[in-house]
């Protein structure tokens, strides 16, 4: 099992070891966490996209190692698995980034008031990457993600 982002413990308020494309922060180079779960120890990164961009899409990339290098996952399933809620149900595109391309595939996110878990295959050809990316359309609600994990 690999932990692209799930934290045991946070005293930060932002997520810094990852990339980002039009989510609302104050820092460009860091991901806001929403506070108000982190009070109770649950450790969610909160995507609010960004409204003002000429782009219709946000993005979230995850790094398998800080040196952002390919690599084999040690993985026994082959699977991404993450959780989310969303009052809007959308369409999120999962990419695993290497430094050869990309190869993914889409998930449909249904709306929930309460955690689901999502689970996405790794492609079979994909031997090695560096990056696993979530993307989806601008939306007008919060998505809250937890627990993005490969195993």
């Amino acid at each position: 099992m690999k932990k692209l982002f799930a934290p045991d413990l946070m005293l930060n308020n932002y997520v810094k070891s990852c990339w980002h494309r039009n989510i609302k922060t104050n820092d460009a180079k860091k991901v806001p966490i929403q506070e108000e779960l982190k009070v109770n120890g649950i450790y969610a990164i909160e995507i609010e996209p960004a409204q003002l961009t000429n782009d219709n899409y946000w993005a979230i990339g995850f790094p398998l190692n800080s040196a952002w290098e390919d690599e084999e996952p040690v993985a026994q399933k082959r699977v991404l698995s993450f959780e989310c809620v969303v009052s809007t149900p959308m369409v999120i595109a999962v990419k695993f980034q290497s430094t050869d391309g990309a190869e993914g595939s889409s998930i449909v996110i249904n709306n929930t008031d309460s955690w689901k878990e999502y689970i996405v295959d790794i492609p079979k050809k994909l031997i090695k990457f560096n990056l696993v990316v979530l993307s989806g359309p601008i939306f007008d609600s919060v998505l809250l993600l937890k627990n993005v994990v490969l195993t």
